[in-house]
């Protein structure tokens, strides 16, 4: 093996290292009362089905249909409302 394989090599692996490293210290920096529990996540699941549940039927109920896609992209439109109503 080449000198400056081996250095490339071992580089490479420093920075992995480093950001493997960087990483562990910005988890350490949530507690674990900031980290979302399963329940809430189900819980937030259900509220945003609910919503596109109310979507579609208010769009159906005035004549226009929602395929599958639409209804997709409704869901995952919805996805990026942080607040649960």
């Amino acid at each position: 093996m080449e000198q400056a394989d081996l250095k490339a090599r071992l580089d490479a692996l420093g920075r992995n290292i480093e950001r493997a490293e960087e990483r562990l210290k910005l988890k350490h920096l949530f507690s674990a009362d900031h980290q979302i529990k399963a329940s809430e996540l189900r819980e937030r699941y259900r509220v945003l089905c609910r919503k596109m549940q109310a979507e579609v039927a208010r769009e159906e109920a005035h004549g226009r249909h929602v395929s599958n896609l639409e209804r997709s992209l409704r869901e995952w439109w919805d996805s990026f409302e942080l607040d649960a109503d």
